[in-house]
Parts: C-alpha cells; structure tokens; sequence
C-alpha cells in the first residue's frame, strides 16, 4: 500500500499546478487498488481543493474518492500515536497532517513532494 501526501494529490487535480506532470505520472504507476488515503489527508486536500478551485470541486474530488477503489486507512490507535509523536516532535516546523505521514511511513510507503518531510521519510 502506498500513501500520496496531500501536495501530490492537489498537484494532480490542479492542471495549473507547477508539478502536475509529476504527479500524474506517479498516478499512472500505480493501481488505484494499492492507493491508501487518511481522513486528515482528506481533510486537507479537500480543503486545499476548495480554495483554489471552490466547493463543486472539492465535492466532486471526495465523490471520486467514495466511488473508487481507494482505501480508507482504519485504524483504532491512528490518532491517538500520531498525537504521542507530535508532542515528542516539540519545536518541529512539521504540521499535523506531515507527522501522521511520518507515524505511517513505519508500516506504509509514502510519497510527497515535500523534500523537508521527504527527507524525514528517509
């Protein structure tokens, strides 16, 4: 399974999006099958979606989300261990959203364009 962190997916459905390009070349490398998504990488692409494209959009992006065969990542402890590693992590310049990538990338392959997180995903 393979987690896209939110800029890849904005990226995607953004065609004015300076990486755009890249983002739909690693769309088509890999199944939609093995594609894993979390409720706050939902939250902040759907978001993002809304600012910049507005609300129809960002409707339509969750409704292609709920129709396809993307996974929802389920897990009881998720939010709880993301929180224990963002308090530990203290004067980090990494949001929310980027710590439970890092939490994830111990189980999960997870691709950004972020090359601060990236760097950390290493």
């Amino acid at each position: 399974m393979i987690i896209f962190d939110s800029n890849i997916w904005i990226a995607y459905l953004n065609k004015s999006d300076s990486t755009h390009r890249k983002a739909v070349k690693l769309f088509q490398e890999i199944n939609v099958k093995d594609i894993l998504i979390t409720e706050y990488l939902l939250l902040e692409i759907t978001t993002v979606l809304k600012q910049i494209q507005g609300y129809k959009f960002a409707h339509k992006f969750i409704q292609q989300i709920t129709d396809t065969n993307i996974s929802f990542l389920e897990s009881k402890n998720f939010y709880a261990e993301t929180i224990l590693l963002f308090q530990s992590l203290e004067e980090n310049k990494l949001s929310f959203v980027d710590v439970s990538l890092i939490h994830l990338s111990k189980k999960y392959k997870i691709k950004t364009f972020d090359k601060e997180l990236q760097k950390i995903l290493e």
